[in-house]
């Protein structure tokens, strides 16, 4: 799975690309949601919204979630928002980050998909490798794109 391939097509539940940046002096975490791509969107004969809900959990608990603003009719939408968590570096080990793409439907948000990022207890593959380089890296933004996955 080359970088190529993967920057061209969207999966099949589109895909996410955000930064991620651990501030160990301040104990902050970063993350800023840049941008989303072939999203799925339900009956887009009306105008949608869309936007991105980001939640740091430990152990598998929600610490805090926070959103972006809703972008609307996009199947590409563009967010540039950034959030900052608290998180000791001890925590780290048991921390993830969730970030779901939700539209806004008449009933109630729609899951577009989602993807986490954390350590290996709750991901695998580029998200863990996201993780791990926001972790060697610190004070430094990491970009990556992610696929969204679709779990109920």
């Amino acid at each position: 799975m080359n970088a190529v391939s993967l920057s061209k097509t969207p999966s099949e539940h589109g895909d996410i690309q955000f930064s991620l940046s651990y501030n160990d002096y301040l104990g902050r975490l970063t993350v800023v949601v840049l941008r989303a791509r072939g999203l799925k969107l339900q009956d887009e004969s009306r105008a949608v919204s869309v936007y991105v809900k980001v939640s740091l959990m430990n152990h598998n608990k929600l610490v805090r979630s926070k959103k972006t603003a809703a972008v609307l009719g996009s199947p590409n939408p563009e967010y540039n928002e950034s959030f900052s968590f608290k998180a000791n570096q001890t925590e780290l080990d048991t921390a993830s980050l969730s970030l779901s793409v939700l539209q806004n439907t008449e009933e109630k948000p729609h899951m577009l998909g989602r993807v986490v990022v954390g350590p290996y207890m709750y991901s695998r593959g580029k998200e863990l490798e996201h993780w791990n380089e926001m972790i060697s890296k610190p004070k430094e933004l990491v970009k990556q794109w992610h696929a969204l996955c679709y779990s109920t």
